[in-house]
């Protein structure tokens, strides 16, 4: 199941508003929202900040804060402080779409664990639960809609496993403990069999997977 509201929101809400005053003095957050059908490694915040700018007009932005897992995990070491470096790296400097990455605390003592706040992108976000491919709004759509989210799917992967690693200074990401990438280990061949509509084309791979 997504992660369980872990928290009292009023009592968050006031913990991220003097927070978040640190960097956009006098801000004000209504209200602090978790999704109920998603979220399974982290929990989330959703949250409007409201403040003034220089000029005095007012400023408004929907923010979300992904909070490092205590309770709840799934992964065996879930990294988050690399997710944010990542991320962050991803929204600066490449065309990766990634929602606006902001801030990152450390600390603790604001929500209880680490967390880092990002621009909130609205759309439809498929459920885990119930899973997105068994049943809910996503198996309902047509099928060249479903087509359409699989191949953009698969499209931005190859677009992330493209990028110059050194030249954007990813080698934090490398676990050598774990051996060595796929692609320097044993000997593989490939053959097309057929290219979906944005143009990454499948593969059928024979050869040890190794390292």
């Amino acid at each position: 199941m997504p992660v369980p509201d872990q928290r009292d929101p009023e009592i968050t809400r006031r913990s991220l508003t003097r927070w978040l005053d640190g960097r956009l003095p006098g801000v004000r957050i209504p209200h602090v929202d978790t999704p109920q059908t998603s979220g399974f490694s982290n929990e989330t915040l959703l949250f409007e900040a409201e403040w003034s700018g220089e000029d005095g007009a007012p400023r408004h932005e929907p923010l979300v804060a992904r909070v490092a897992p205590e309770k709840y995990q799934i992964f065996p070491e879930p990294r988050f402080e690399e997710q944010y470096r990542l991320m962050r790296i991803l929204d600066e400097r490449t065309t990766i779409p990634v929602p606006p990455i902001r801030w990152y605390e450390p600390s603790r003592d604001v929500l209880g664990a680490a967390f880092f706040v990002m621009g909130r992108v609205d759309g439809r976000v498929p459920t885990d639960m119930p899973p997105y491919h068994m049943d809910g709004w996503v198996t309902e759509v047509p099928p060249g809609e479903r087509a359409a989210m699989w191949w953009s799917t698969l499209e931005i992967m190859a677009r992330l496993h493209r990028l110059d690693v050194g030249a954007l200074g990813l080698g934090f990401l490398d676990q050598p403990a774990w051996g060595r990438p796929a692609s320097t280990s044993g000997s593989t061949t490939t053959s097309t069999t057929s290219a979906g509509p944005t143009g990454v084309r499948r593969r059928r791979r024979s050869g040890p997977w190794t390292g």
